[in-house]
């Protein structure tokens, strides 16, 4: 019963939405990511995804790029308990001309190993914002809509657990602020 929305720049492009607003408690998204390190304690991580354009260019073009790296603050700490390091990072997720997101992220983690099982939590300060952009058909909205959006979290902590079974990892954590997510899954390598 939403507006349709109706892309600025392919006209055939509509998008149905909940008058402009979409209520939903789960958005599953699988990206892959390649994590090289361990290198003077440092790590490196970079993920990516890019969909093209499909349906005879109906649903737009879509990417996700991220970078960062997280560096072994503990090992300038002899005989500390726990393993800590510290990481930045940066995302940045669109779809056509309609959104443009990206987010950045500062924080400390830390963790610690109990033979297969590790336990680990961190602090993050983070900024995000997204710009929408789109032609409406609705004739009681406006023509276009250019709108910018902040994301809600500014601080958030993580906890979580992972299994280390050889090559095999898996995990699940929990991030809490003014935003909650639930995230887990399958890792390769040691």
């Amino acid at each position: 019963t939403g507006s349709t929305f109706v892309d600025s720049r392919n006209s055939s492009l509509r998008f149905k939405g909940s008058d402009g607003i979409i209520n939903t408690s789960l958005f599953p998204l699988a990206v892959p990511q390649l994590t090289i390190g361990y290198v003077y304690g440092t790590e490196a991580t970079v993920r990516y995804i890019a969909l093209p354009e499909f349906s005879d260019g109906k649903f737009p073009k879509t990417t996700l790029f991220g970078i960062g790296g997280r560096h072994s603050v503990s090992q300038y700490i002899p005989e500390f308990p726990l393993d800590l390091a510290i990481g930045v990072f940066y995302n940045k997720f669109t779809l056509g001309d309609i959104v443009d997101f990206n987010s950045v992220a500062f924080g400390a983690q830390a963790g610690k190993r109990f033979a297969v099982l590790v336990l680990y939590g961190g602090l993050q300060y983070e900024k995000s914002r997204m710009n929408l952009s789109y032609k409406s058909s609705d004739p009681t909205a406006p023509p276009v809509v250019d709108i910018t959006l902040d994301g809600a979290n500014t601080f958030r902590g993580t906890v979580g657990v992972r299994l280390a079974l050889g090559l095999l990892n898996i995990f699940a954590d929990a991030k809490f602020g003014q935003v909650t997510a639930f995230s887990g899954g399958i890792g390769f390598g040691f």
